[in-house]
This record gives C-alpha cells, structure tokens and sequence, in this order.
C-alpha cells in the first residue's frame, strides 16, 4: 500500500490525468469491442442464412416435403448457423415446422429468419402452392440486402475509424508534448488541472457519439415472432 501512496506521489498532476485518460480509453475499447463481437456474429449469421434456404429450396425441387427439406439441409447448414440449427433439429423432432422455425427466428434473432418462418406459415395456410419460387425469392431477397449492408458496412467502417483517430490524436501529442519539462509545469496548475479534464470529458462524449452514431443498425425485425 505505501508503495502505491509513494508511486502515485511521484507522478504530477498531468500525468495523474493522462494515466486517468489512458484508462478510460482501454475501458471504451473494451466494451466497444464487446459490442463488435456481437454485431459481427449477426452479421455472420445474416450472410450465411441464404446458403441454407438454397439448400432448402434444391430438397423442394427434388420433391421433399418442406419438414424433410428442413432436415436434410440441417448437416450442411453453415458453420455460423450450426449451434443454433442443433436446437432448430431437435425442435423439428417433437414439434411442428411453424413452431420450431419460430423458436429458431427468437434464437437466431434475424429479420431474414423472421421472414422466411412468416413465408412458411402464411404458404401453408394458402395450400402451399409455389412454395419453391416463395423460398427462392426470398433468398434472392435476402442476398441483395446482405449486398447493401456490406457495401455500408464497409464506408462506415473508413469514416468511423477515421474519427475515433481524431478523438485519441490529441492525447497521444500531448503524452509527447508532456516530455518536455516547461510543457508539463504549465499544466501542473489548477486551469491546467480542468483544461485537462475537460478535454477528457470532450473527448468520451465524442467517442461514444462517433460509437452510436456511426454504427449500421441491423434490420428491423418486422416479423418478430412473439
């Protein structure tokens, strides 16, 4: 403890608040990427989800009934859809179609799935004709979209890291500007001392403006089982 206390006494003011600020940054990183990590696994799922009707719609047009269609395109659904479609196959075993592909659309938490349990149901209700043309149109649909939200996914990504550059730029020449004695004594004051913590207040407020209004919102599910 009184190694700390000793520590602490030997830093300045200044670098008391740049060591704050390097800490609130890893902490806004680190949630930032929290929230990436989820965003990239929907994206994931969201690209991935065409493949699967595809396979689903080749079982139709060999003439498959759509809950045969449905499992057989299980085993080679892909690899981001895999932990949630060993539920969806065990749901197909003791419950109907409509009310598995309705607990696969609460797991999988995508407009596309959504849809395509909509499309089923309302299909099923109207006699099931053109069902094959019903499932393909609906993956064309899909991919399109998935197209759309790449290409902005992308722009977005260049203007947003170029931002979040802007907001840690400053502090980064100030950590430089800190090493010269006179530059560091000028801050070692109280109007210093607030400069200092306003600009860190600044600079977070920016940071999680730049997060929450750069970021490309998912498609809103319409659909939403309830």
């Amino acid at each position: 403890m009184w190694v700390r206390k000793s520590w602490c006494k030997t830093l300045s003011k200044p670098q008391l608040i740049l060591l704050l600020a390097a800490t609130v940054g890893f902490v806004l990183i680190l949630f930032s990427r929290r929230a990436s990590k989820r965003r990239a696994s929907l994206v994931a799922k969201a690209q991935a989800w065409p493949a699967f009707v595809d396979s689903v719609a080749s079982s139709l047009l060999a003439g498959l009934t759509i809950h045969e269609s449905l499992i057989g395109s299980l085993p080679n659904a892909p690899k981001p859809l895999s932990a949630e479609f060993e539920l969806f196959a065990r749901d197909l075993e003791v419950r109907s179609v409509n009310d598995a592909l309705s607990n696969l659309a609460r797991r999988l938490e995508l407009a596309a799935c959504d849809e395509f349990a909509l499309l089923l149901q309302v299909n099923a209700r109207l006699g099931g004709a053109g069902l094959v043309s019903l499932v393909q149109d609906h993956s064309k649909r899909v991919r399109k979209q998935n197209a759309i939200e790449t290409e902005l996914r992308t722009k977005v990504a260049a203007t947003l890291a170029m931002a979040k550059l802007a907001v840690i730029a400053p502090w980064v020449l100030l950590v430089l500007l800190m090493a010269r004695p006179e530059t560091a004594h000028s801050f070692d004051n109280t109007a210093g001392v607030m400069i200092l913590l306003f600009g860190l207040a600044v600079c977070v407020l920016a940071y999680q403006l730049v997060g929450a209004l750069g970021t490309s919102k998912q498609p809103r599910r319409i659909y939403a089982p309830r």
